[in-house]
């Protein structure tokens, strides 16, 4: 049986969606207040604890800070493009509006392995540009297999100076290329481009994304709102 609008196993109104504010009180006559909330939710659920565990410790902390990031980049990803689940090639898409960086090539390009269960077998990736190598060797293999990785790594502030960069090791007779990024300033850049995409969304003029925002969050959250 397929269903056009999503249907919530257990729509509870008194789920909490953001800090004091439940789903029962979200109004579909209210976008920009819609708008607000869902600002509020993602940033102190999503930035602000992020940004509070690095500044503890950076070091304890960096791994945890790429996995909320990597999560943040597939959550927007979603609502800038109205999907009603995540998608790598808009993943892809999203990463180099959000950072010319991205944007960059790979030449030559690593090479990346993973695991192909059709057909049950190693299969070889060339990661051409900055976008395609971020997907795969941080989001998929974090979310994936909880790790990152083998041709990339986190680098700290003092040694990265870039949010993320392509750099080349040795390592006594061994050498190779690694894709680096650099946790504080990726979930910087990450939260100036979701202020961003908020003000976007209250302007009337970005008919797109209003309506891609609208079409999402009734996916998500049981709750049409009206233009």
């Amino acid at each position: 049986m397929s269903f056009t609008t999503k249907p919530l196993a257990n729509p509870n109104p008194e789920k909490t969606f953001c800090r004091r504010f439940h789903y029962q009180d979200l109004n579909p006559d209210n976008l920009n207040g819609t708008i607000a909330k869902f600002e509020e939710r993602i940033k102190r659920w999503f930035f602000r604890p992020t940004k509070d565990l690095i500044k503890k410790n950076i070091e304890a902390n960096n791994f945890f800070a790429i996995i909320i990031i990597c999560i943040i980049i597939d959550l927007l990803s979603q609502y800038w493009y109205g999907l009603p689940s995540s998608d790598g090639k808009k993943y892809k898409d999203l990463l180099k509006i959000f950072m010319r960086s991205f944007q960059s090539k790979i030449k030559p390009p690593l090479k990346y392995y993973y695991w192909n269960k059709q057909g049950e077998a190693w299969e070889e990736v060339k990661l051409q540009d900055y976008a395609q190598a971020f997907y795969h060797i941080f989001r998929c293999s974090l979310l994936h297999n909880a790790m990152i990785a083998d041709c990339g790594r986190i680098s700290g502030k003092s040694i990265l100076k870039k949010s993320i960069k392509l750099r080349s090791w040795k390592y006594g007779n061994k050498r190779g290329r690694e894709i680096a990024v650099n946790s504080i300033l990726l979930l910087k850049n990450l939260e100036i481009f979701f202020n961003r995409y908020i003000k976007k969304l209250y302007d009337k003029h970005e008919e797109d994304l209003r309506r891609n925002f609208a079409k999402k969050f009734e996916w998500d959250f049981g709750v049409k709102i009206n233009l």
